[in-house]
């Protein structure tokens, strides 16, 4: 049994809800991966091209590692009356507080990680900003990759909404 301060769990359960897609035909992409190794709880939520993770110490030497939907977790969590909430793995149930969820089966996790050793180089001062400025118009949900995501160059990002092109270039507003 591992217990869990029930506000550090909820707090991460938004971010970790960002990937869920509850209309997807794919349960995978419903699901939340609960892992426990080496002492320590990771949970983790995934799209068809990124995922999202979450890592804290659990202190607990239980082994597991499952999905469950997403939902149930959260409605598990979120109904608990104490301060922590306790995971327990047995036979194929996860027990989250009181509540027994069913795990899913049949489902292979995607591997996210890089294929090739990336090199490592120093970003330009203000990058933290241009990201920021540009994710708040790109749209993850358009089917057309082409108009998804910012394309990176040394000095400016490039960002599609739909209908308009927005550079912006390092240090100085949005053209």
């Amino acid at each position: 049994m591992i217990e869990v301060n029930k506000n550090t769990l909820a707090s991460t359960l938004p971010a970790l809800g960002k990937l869920i897609c509850r209309r997807s035909p794919m349960t995978l992409f419903k699901s939340i991966k609960i892992e426990s190794a080496d002492e320590k709880l990771r949970f983790a939520t995934c799209g068809a091209s990124e995922e999202i993770a979450f890592e804290l110490e659990s202190g607990s030497e239980d082994v597991f590692c499952c999905m469950v939907g997403f939902d149930e977790f959260r409605d598990a969590v979120r109904s608990g009356r104490n301060k922590t909430v306790s995971l327990t793995y047995e036979a194929g149930t996860l027990l989250v507080g009181d509540r027994y969820l069913i795990t899913v089966t049949d489902v292979e996790w995607p591997d996210h990680s890089p294929k090739v050793e990336a090199t490592n180089c120093l970003l330009p001062d203000g990058v933290v900003e241009m990201f920021a400025r540009a994710a708040q118009i790109v749209d993850r949900n358009e089917p057309r990759a082409i108009l998804r995501g910012i394309n990176l160059s040394f000095c400016y990002f490039i960002c599609i909404d739909h209908y308009s092109l927005r550079i912006y270039l390092q240090n100085t507003a949005p053209s």
